[in-house]
């Protein structure tokens, strides 16, 4: 995202959205079951979790999975730009 703009997710609804600054205009960026647990990447995506898997969403909303291992649950992310590294928990 940019400085002039802000996410949420529902998780009901399985959406990211996307909140425009000033102004609080909000627009869907993508639908990604589930959806949970956003964390910003240095470039703008978003990775999520929640489920099985981590999705990364660009900021056009194109929605992949990324590659390596399938989880029971992905409960916590977290991203360290300077060793570009991802650390992830999950449910045993």
């Amino acid at each position: 995202m940019t400085a002039r703009t802000s996410t949420g997710c529902d998780q009901t609804d399985k959406a990211i959205f996307k909140v425009a600054l000033p102004g609080y205009a909000v627009s869907r960026l993508a639908t990604v079951p589930p959806v949970d647990l956003l964390t910003l990447l240095p470039g703008g995506d978003l990775l999520t979790g929640g489920g099985p898997a981590i999705a990364r969403i660009t900021q056009c909303g194109e929605v992949s999975t990324l590659p390596g291992p399938v989880f029971e649950q992905v409960r916590g992310l977290a991203y360290d730009a300077q060793g570009k590294r991802l650390f992830g928990s999950t449910t045993a």
